[in-house]
């Protein structure tokens, strides 16, 4: 059986590593097509960064600043994207 599978403009993706590498090109591939994102990495500063640049092209965009090392860390990202958004979908 084949799962169904929103539209990417439909989704909301929350992205780990979001400021360098495979990460980034996600982040901008994923805002181009309309999803709407939540970012997450170490720094923020590069995650403000990033946040800024998709939002100045029209992408609902929100950044935690985390390591997903911590399992705290990563409960507070899913609990910030869900604040936000309500859920999330990828």
């Amino acid at each position: 059986m084949k799962p169904h599978l929103k539209p990417l403009s439909e989704q909301v993706m929350v992205l780990t590593g979001a400021t360098s590498g495979i990460g980034l090109g996600a982040a901008r591939k994923a805002a181009a097509k309309g999803a709407h994102l939540s970012l997450a990495a170490r720094n923020e500063q590069a995650l403000q960064t990033l946040t800024d640049e998709l939002k100045s092209k029209g992408c609902e965009v929100i950044y935690t600043a985390v390591d997903v090392g911590s399992e705290e860390d990563v409960r507070h990202l899913a609990e910030h994207t869900i604040n936000h958004f309500g859920g999330f979908d990828t």
